[in-house]
């Protein structure tokens, strides 16, 4: 993970009642991490991570690649990783 680093999340939701949705994301210690056999390498600082509200694709989106990837609307905020010890409720 680094500054240079873009990552997308893509999941469908049905219709529902609800109009938001809140992420949450946990980073093992790292022996935990080791033990499960999973590692991350990182530089610069984990606590801005920036979110990014994107443009909704026209027709259906069936899958997401580097070269079909939405285009950057406006921040909306950013967050932290943490490890859960330090997480804040």
């Amino acid at each position: 993970i680094s500054s240079q680093d873009s990552m997308f999340f893509q999941w469908n939701l049905r219709k529902s009642k609800f109009t938001s949705c809140y992420i949450d994301s946990v980073i093992p210690t790292p022996e935990d991490g080791h033990a499960a056999n999973k590692t991350y390498t990182s530089s610069g600082s984990l606590t801005q991570i920036q979110i990014w509200n994107v443009t909704t694709p026209t027709g259906t989106m069936r899958s997401l690649s580097w070269n079909s990837r939405p285009q950057r609307n406006a921040p909306m905020g950013t967050v932290a990783f943490l490890p859960e010890k330090d997480k804040i409720e």
